[in-house]
């Protein structure tokens, strides 16, 4: 008894780039047909026209009639490698078109899956409440410049009171002592008044730069 017949290797299918490839060098081939046609077209014809000077019309008739089989082979050969051109083309766009679709289908599940798990309303309502948050702290702040203003106004116009009155006490005063003072010390009291007096004008005038 023999022994058993080894499986024949499977054999391999072609991928599809292989295929385009193989149908571009067809096309290369039959264009390269075509021009070394169209090149004999042009020798026989030219043959046929020496024929013709010699006057060998039975010459010149064979070699038109090859001339125009080769015109034939030519237009045929242009044919193909056109026919050849436009359906790798056509196989390619497809073929990207299917790989697009494959890995659009593949994607297509995770990415809806995410989008279920965001939680959008949750998103819109951080949102909502941290522009409501945002709102009320420029509202709140706007509010204490306001107080802060008017404070350090009432502050000012306090203490422009407060150096009023004191001066007008100091000038009662002044007016007091002099009523009771004679001679020799009249000299002394004018100039403590005017003393007081300027003074009085320089804390105007720091009252009236602070105002501007």
């Amino acid at each position: 008894m023999g022994g058993s017949q080894p499986k024949p290797a499977p054999v391999k299918q072609p991928t599809m780039d292989e295929i385009l490839i193989d149908m571009r060098m067809a096309a290369k081939r039959f264009e390269n047909d075509a021009r070394r046609a169209e090149k004999e077209k042009a020798k026989q014809f030219e043959k046929a026209q020496q024929a013709l000077k010699k006057n060998n019309e039975e010459g010149a008739k064979m070699y038109l009639q090859n001339m125009m089989q080769k015109d034939k082979e030519m237009k045929m050969m242009q044919r193909m490698a056109n026919k050849l051109d436009s359906l790798q083309i056509t196989i390619k766009s497809n073929t990207s078109s299917t790989v697009m679709m494959q890995q659009i289908n593949k994607i297509a599940p995770i990415l809806y899956n995410q989008s279920q798990q965001i939680p959008t309303e949750q998103i819109y309502s951080d949102m909502d409440r941290f522009e409501k948050s945002m709102d009320e702290i420029m509202v709140t702040g706007k509010v204490m410049d306001e107080v802060l203003n008017n404070q350090y106004g009432n502050d000012v116009q306090a203490n422009q009171n407060v150096d009023a009155m004191l001066n007008q006490l100091k000038l009662e005063n002044l007016n007091s002592i002099q009523n009771n003072l004679n001679g020799d010390n009249m000299q002394m009291f004018k100039d403590l008044k005017q003393n007081e007096f300027q003074a009085q004008n320089n804390n105007n005038q720091v009252i009236n730069n602070q105002n501007k």
